[in-house]
């Protein structure tokens, strides 16, 4: 039995090239921010999420075996997103690095 991969950047250049090679062996869950000029096809089903709710998140994964985040935070202002605002309140908040902050 085939096992299920949810790749996260799926549309980007590094995401679809390891699509490419991985759609031989596992089934594909590709998820994109948008699906509209996308289409399945044997072995590749994708779906429509905002990495940023949780709930999609959660919902898009739903099947899978393994999930692989391919996805690059494009902030152009260098800000970061707290991964703990999501698991508490299945939202991100983008957070602007002070010098001196690089612990954080």
């Amino acid at each position: 039995m085939r096992k299920t991969i949810v790749i996260a950047g799926a549309s980007g250049y590094i995401g679809s090239n390891v699509m490419d090679h991985l759609k031989e062996e596992y089934d594909i869950i590709a998820l994109s921010r948008s699906t509209k000029h996308k289409e399945d096809e044997d072995h590749i089903t994708w779906r429509s999420c905002d990495l940023f709710s949780y709930e999609q998140t959660r919902e898009a994964c739903e099947g899978a075996d393994y999930a692989m985040f391919l996805v690059h935070s494009m902030i152009p202002d260098g800000g970061w997103i707290d991964a703990s605002d999501v698991r508490r309140h299945g939202r991100a908040h983008r957070r602007q690095l002070r010098p001196g902050d690089e612990s954080e």
